[in-house]
């Protein structure tokens, strides 16, 4: 579960932003800390923060304010700059099983708890102040680490992940971390795809059934002119599964949510 003390390191407070309006966290940079991979997931917990927003007369635009980024080469990617209190509100409208959730839950009930306490840094033991800056900062850094080694990856996966949600093979490979070839090899030695030549590599039947694979026919130039070709595709339910199921045969090394950061191209 996600670390989060009053006084210690949070993966929230190293992406918190301050602008003119305040103390605030962009949607986007929320996503991944609080467990999720799809955006449209995250933007249901986003849309039912929205409507709790309402029910209670609050000003539903300044909390949830609409911040459009570019994505280089595809469509504007949708982004929402969120108050401390929106914040807290997706975190009580996420996925509850999630334990990025609970600690989201957690951290914001307490940023919330020492505004309402108004505790000034003078009041602060000296030490507490310096331990928690140093512990902000390292965790700040690390996280930056962490997104600009994936930063190559991002922007192209928001491109395929939001157009059919479903992705070819060597696309999931790169998103694992992991050659084309060993998960190919991988999937004929599990007996998940067939290997008869006829058609190799097309995954069986149960596991098209069970919602992770789809297999499409898609015309082939050749000499002799266009043919049908079959070819298989992962779906976003198929990436996670497989994911847990190289980290189980030890093919992958297990990795936070946050790790899976979105890579490739369109399927």
């Amino acid at each position: 579960m996600t670390d989060v003390t009053l006084f210690g390191a949070s993966p929230f407070d190293a992406i918190a932003h301050t602008d003119e309006r305040g103390e605030c966290w962009f949607a986007r940079e929320l996503m991944p800390v609080m467990g999720y991979i799809n955006w449209r997931e995250f933007k249901d917990a986003i849309d039912r923060a929205k409507i709790a927003a309402g029910n209670t007369g609050a000003d539903v635009n300044s909390l949830f304010g609409d911040v459009p980024k570019k994505v280089t080469g595809g469509r504007p990617a949708e982004d929402f700059r969120l108050t401390r209190y929106a914040a807290y509100l997706v975190a009580m409208n996420g996925d509850p099983r999630k334990p990025e959730i609970a600690a989201a839950q957690t951290y914001f009930a307490v940023k919330t708890r020492e505004a309402e306490m108004a505790t000034t840094v003078s009041e602060l033991d000296e030490l507490q102040v310096a331990e928690r800056y140093v512990a902000t900062l390292k965790a700040k850094r690390e996280l930056e680490l962490q997104i600009a080694a994936q930063a190559p990856k991002v922007e192209a996966f928001d491109a395929y992940m939001e157009a059919d949600d479903v992705f070819l093979v060597g696309t999931v490979a790169k998103t694992l971390g992991v050659k084309e070839a060993v998960l190919r090899r991988y999937l004929r030695d599990e007996g998940i795809v067939m290997a008869h030549p006829a058609r190799r590599n097309e995954p069986y039947a149960r596991y098209v059934t069970a919602g992770y694979f789809e297999v499409k026919s898609r015309p082939v130039e050749t000499n002799h002119g266009p043919i049908a070709r079959n070819t298989t595709f992962v779906t976003t339910k198929g990436v996670e599964w497989l994911r847990k199921s190289l980290e189980r045969a030890g093919v992958i090394e297990p990795k936070p949510r946050l790790a899976l950061v979105r890579s490739g191209g369109v399927a």
